[in-house]
């Protein structure tokens, strides 16, 4: 299944309006761990204005949705993986020849986590491998060497 490439603006209020978590709040405005503002922040915090999505294939396999946006000012490349199964998958990516055995910052949030920091995970040559738990978003960010160009 092919999903669209959407943009979208929100207003202060899906933030929070102060009202306990809907279906059309980020957060109470009180609760900075409330899961749904947890996975919002990691796009904001870490896709910077600027960054272009690129094409990645799959789309979506065995659960697992996958977003690479490349930011050649600040020379990132900030990985979103979404694991919607109802069990823990393991993602590998083949990385771009520029970040070949970059290491990659991490962040998660899950059931039990919000926007928890990870050990860093370091790229095996091309390849990157990715533990997600079930129901998990992971950010995985990596800065491009000044020799290497994407």
């Amino acid at each position: 299944q092919s999903h669209a490439w959407v943009e979208a603006w929100l207003g202060y209020w899906l933030a929070a309006d102060g009202n306990p978590v809907g279906l059309e709040t980020l957060t109470t405005g009180d609760d900075p761990t409330a899961v749904k503002y947890c996975a919002a922040k990691q796009f904001f915090k870490y896709i910077r204005p600027g960054a272009v999505r690129l094409i990645t294939a799959p789309d979506h396999h065995d659960g697992v949705l996958l977003g690479a946006y490349l930011h050649e000012k600040n020379r990132t490349l900030t990985l979103t993986l979404i694991n919607d199964a109802t069990a823990a998958r393991t993602a590998c990516l083949r990385l771009p020849a520029a970040f070949a055995g970059a290491k990659f910052f991490a962040v998660r949030t899950s059931e039990t986590e919000r926007c928890a920091t990870l050990p860093p995970l370091a790229a095996r040559g091309q390849v990157l491998s990715c533990d997600l738990p079930a129901k998990s978003l992971v950010t995985l960010q990596a800065t491009l060497p000044a020799a290497n160009t994407p």
